[in-house]
């Protein structure tokens, strides 16, 4: 699973170069940022939160969430 962090970083990268310049840079970070701090918070039960541990699907679901700002984007 040490392979995960490079993926997941070529992903943002990916979805940096296609998105951001169609929405903005400050709503692709604004956006980004809070779904991958929402999963952290969420994974450590942060701020009294419920722990719920960020699995594959879950961080599937974020990669989806933000491929779909880029969808929103694009059409």
């Amino acid at each position: 699973m040490g392979w995960t962090g490079g993926a997941l970083g070529a992903v943002y990268v990916l979805a940096t170069v296609l998105v951001a310049d169609k929405v903005g840079a400050a709503v692709f970070m604004g956006v980004t940022v809070a779904i991958v701090v929402s999963l952290a918070m969420d994974h450590f039960g942060l701020l009294g939160f419920a722990v719920h541990k960020a699995g594959l699907a879950r961080v599937a679901g974020g990669v989806l969430m933000i491929a779909g700002l880029g969808l929103i984007a694009k059409y």
